[in-house]
């Protein structure tokens, strides 16, 4: 036999070896639903509790801290769950009681769908009535545990539900007199699921959530509470098996519970106290607070924006944030209304910076020079005593633009119901995930709006922005929003600043404090994967489709049809990598063939193109062509950021393509994971044929060299 005849299986063998090895490298770009968290970290031993020492937030001490509304505590949400959770560190929602939501194209109506196989912590199962007990508490005063959410929760003041309907036992259906998009963010995320069993009347008598924690007793005078783990958490293990949670009502006994090492997590922070060389705590920030400075709109002087420019520009925040911010990083310098830890935060608005000549040179320009005495006008300044220290510092940078500042310290209550007259009133807030707050204080009607800025053009795009479900409608809406006020000046904004926590150093990768003012936590074991927004299956038509990008509209009017939709990353192959995606991918089938409006919202940085000023394309795949066919464009919007086609649909699933390229072969991406599916058998066949090739070349090599020899001798 010649030697190519051997050579070539040899061949063969060795290149189907290398490029099955090939197959195995390439990176798996496919969507992994598993998040679980890996921690290294010390933890408390089994059975020592995770100690909790807190004061302030749970006074009076009663069973109603555990109440969502009724209570600023941090314990609600230890024992309840709600219907969605809102994770801080992927800055998106995620499953929690509910796995899957969609919401009416005019924002009145949301459907959740409910995870099955819960049970509350005394065994009764988890359903669709428990949801509606929770909220009807809240919305009609017959409910045998009905509470007032005016007295309590400001936001809940205003909160337009008009029912809530059990569609089936674990689909619940909640509908709103007006125009609610916030809803998901703010009181589907907030606001925990209780058990009936739970109330006496309008009270709790006995906390019974499904949450991480079970309430499991409180002593006599309800100064501690023993909450013990729930095994069988949906969401895991949470990583302490008790939480003992103390309540101070005596400042001095909590400073000395905390110099003295008596708990692990401590929800105000002593500052100086603590030794320099304390090595058991360490300070970490917690939930947002803004500082502001109402206007009163109504003053002749405060009534022109570029004196409301100039007082801004007066104030020169970085000192003030320095000077009396006790923890490094917990304050920076307010740009808008609008958190930096909120939705939609512009970060490029510049905000007022400190600028004393332009400010006095805004005065000269406004036709307020300075008199005799230096002053040009005066102005009252008003807060509390809490801030009296931070209002001389804004007195003084007043009067170096000829302002004179007459101070007064009224109670609170007194501003907020308007008693307490002011010019400029300087207080704070705490803050939202959701920029919806901002009717409050920026819509001509809102109930904190105590200045009385109005503005025709700010109240329609708040209005916008309350009304669009949509996501990318409501960025460019808050994106306005931040540029007008600071166009606008609506108020004298000076500060966030971040509420610190004390936490012991050997578990701080285990829970923390986040902005919603929840104590949260990180598990050594996560049994439920948590789903990214973009892959969770939506259907009906006639809603819109947040959580897959994408709105659908029956061409024929009729709300009787269904479609399925579900974001797929099977044709992401290795020729697109996570960070250089050029194309996004959706599987639809709809219950009847009919035409369809399909409208796909996009992101520029979903696909690395965000310099790109042109909207991208839309391609479906003809499966009997093996082609991809593009579609026509009927509208775009780029502030919106979608693009809109029609086509028919039919029962038979159907792949779409969103991107700035023509998408790949899809048969080549079978190909693709075809062979690497294949290749421990291609290796094993190619090792093989190689092993044998190469013993047949040796033989042949070995007996040419005995008859070579024979012939030889």
């Amino acid at each position: 036999m010649k030697f190519r005849y051997i050579l070539i299986p040899f061949l063969t063998g060795v290149f189907l070896v290398s490029s099955s090895i090939f197959a195995v490298s390439i990176p798996n770009y496919y969507y992994n639903l598993s998040l679980a968290t890996s921690l290294e970290s010390t933890t408390l031993p089994e059975d020592t509790p995770f100690r909790i020492l807190s004061f302030y937030f749970d006074s009076p001490r009663t069973l109603q801290n555990f109440d969502f509304l009724a209570s600023f505590s941090p314990l609600p949400s230890l024992v309840f769950d709600s219907l969605v959770d809102y994770s801080f560190e992927r800055e998106e929602l995620i499953p929690s009681l509910a796995t899957s939501w969609i919401v009416s194209l005019d924002s009145r109506h949301w459907t959740f769908f409910l995870r099955r196989n819960v049970f509350f912590h005394d065994g009764t199962p988890f359903n669709a009535s428990a949801v509606k007990f929770s909220y009807d508490r809240i919305i009609d005063p017959s409910h045998p545990a009905y509470i007032d959410p005016g007295l309590y929760a400001l936001d809940l003041q205003s909160f337009p539900l008009e029912s809530v309907t059990i569609m089936n036992p674990f689909t619940v259906t909640f509908h709103f007199s007006e125009p609610y998009a916030p809803f998901l963010y703010n009181e589907a995320a907030l606001l925990g699921i209780y058990s009936p069993r739970s109330f006496t009347g309008p009270n709790i008598s006995f906390p019974i959530g499904t949450g991480l924690y079970q309430f499991t007793e409180a002593s006599n005078n309800l100064s501690t509470y023993l909450l013990t783990r729930n095994t069988h958490h949906f969401r895991g293990i949470p990583p302490f098996s008790q939480i003992l949670y103390n309540v101070f009502d005596d400042l001095g006994a909590y400073d000395d519970a905390v110099l003295n090492h008596e708990g692990d997590f401590g929800l105000i922070p002593l500052y100086d106290l603590l030794p320099e060389d304390d090595n058991y705590w360490e300070d970490s920030l917690g939930w947002a607070a803004l500082e502001l400075g109402w206007f009163n709109h109504s003053n002749p002087y405060l009534a022109d924006s570029r004196v409301r420019s100039a007082i801004n520009y007066a104030i020169d925040k970085v000192n003030l944030s320095l000077q009396f911010s006790q923890v490094p990083n917990s304050r920076n310098v307010l740009t808008s209304i609008l958190f930096s830890t909120s939705l939609f935060h512009d970060e490029s608005v510049p905000g007022y910076l400190y600028d004393p000549n332009l400010a006095n040179a805004l005065l000269d320009i406004a036709g307020y020079p300075r008199g005799s005495d230096g002053y040009r006008f005066a102005l009252n300044l008003v807060s509390n005593e809490a801030r009296s220290e931070k209002v001389y510092f804004i007195q003084n940078q007043l009067i170096e633009i000829g302002i004179n500042p007459i101070l007064s310290f009224p109670p609170v209550e007194d501003f907020y119901s308007g008693i307490a007259p002011f010019d400029i009133y300087i207080g704070g807030f705490g803050g939202m995930v959701d920029p919806s707050y901002v009717w409050n204080f920026l819509h001509s009607s809102g109930r904190l709006n105590l200045g009385g800025f109005n503005d025709t053009y700010m109240d329609l795009l708040i209005s916008y922005a309350q009304s669009t479900p949509v996501e990318q409608e409501r960025e460019y809406y808050y994106y306005l929003i931040q540029w007008l006020s600071q166009e606008k000046v609506p108020y004298l904004f000076l500060e966030e600043r971040r509420i610190c926590y004390l936490r012991a150093s050997t578990i701080s990768s285990l829970v923390e404090w986040n902005v919603n003012g929840e104590i949260t936590f990180n598990f050594p074991v996560q049994t439920d994967p948590i789903l990214s927004i973009s892959n969770i299956p939506v259907s009906d038509s006639p809603l819109y489709c947040q959580l897959a990008d994408l709105s659908i509209f029956p061409g024929s009017m009729k709300y009787d049809s269904s479609i399925s939709i579900e974001y797929t990353s099977q044709f992401n192959h290795f020729f697109y990598s996570q960070t250089d995606m050029l194309a996004k991918f959706y599987r639809l089938t709809a219950d009847e063939e009919k035409l369809y409006s399909l409208r796909f919202y996009y992101d520029l940085s979903d696909f690395n193109e965000s310099s790109n000023i042109e909207p991208p394309s839309i391609y479906v795949w003809n499966s009997s062509l093996g082609l991809w066919n593009k579609l026509e464009v009927r509208s775009s919007n780029f502030d919106f950021r979608y693009i809109e086609t029609s086509i028919d649909l039919s029962s038979e699933p159907q792949i779409f393509s969103i991107g700035f390229e023509v998408p790949p072969i899809p048969i080549l991406d079978e190909v693709v994971r075809s062979f690497t599916f294949l290749f421990p058998y291609l290796i094993l066949l190619g090792t093989v044929i190689s092993l044998g090739a190469a013993v047949i070349l040796i033989n042949r090599i070995f007996l040419k060299n005995i008859k070579e020899e024979f012939l030889l001798q």
